[in-house]
């Protein structure tokens, strides 16, 4: 099995265990999300970057791709969200959200995975689909 797999299996599990509740770890990541859009609405690009995890923030892509979320989608109206999996990895937990999105000019689906450490969120992983245009492709 593939360390992919093997990580997917890991957290599916990690969902379905109460050992692996990381319900704190769930505000810390609904947080970084409401800061993530404030960020994304200002066109604070670098900001969002700087807060990253290291291999997120060292991706020169990603700044081009949330400019161009920004601006197909426009504001954020509206977002509503939920933990979908956690587990933790050494001394780090790992939580992936899933929001519903209403932008401006769209709605659109967001995928966050969250690195959570000493009580502070770093992005590691943002896609949203349903914005024409804006592709990880």
């Amino acid at each position: 099995m593939n360390k992919a797999k093997l990580a997917l299996v890991g957290l599916l599990l990690c969902t379905l265990l109460p050992g692996c509740s990381t319900h704190g770890n769930a505000d810390v990541a609904s947080e970084a999300v409401v800061k993530f859009h404030h960020n994304l609405d200002q066109g604070l690009y670098q900001s969002i970057l700087l807060e990253g995890d290291p291999e997120f923030k060292s991706n020169t892509f990603n700044a081009t791709y949330l400019q161009k979320a920004h601006e197909v989608g426009g504001k954020v109206r509206n977002s509503v969200g939920a933990r979908v999996g956690s587990g933790s990895y050494g001394d780090e937990g790992q939580i992936t959200m899933l929001y519903k999105t209403e932008f401006e000019n769209y709605n659109a689906s967001e995928t966050f995975i969250f690195g959570i450490k000493d009580g502070k969120a770093r992005l590691k992983f943002y896609e949203v689909k349903g914005l024409p245009g804006v592709s990880l492709d």
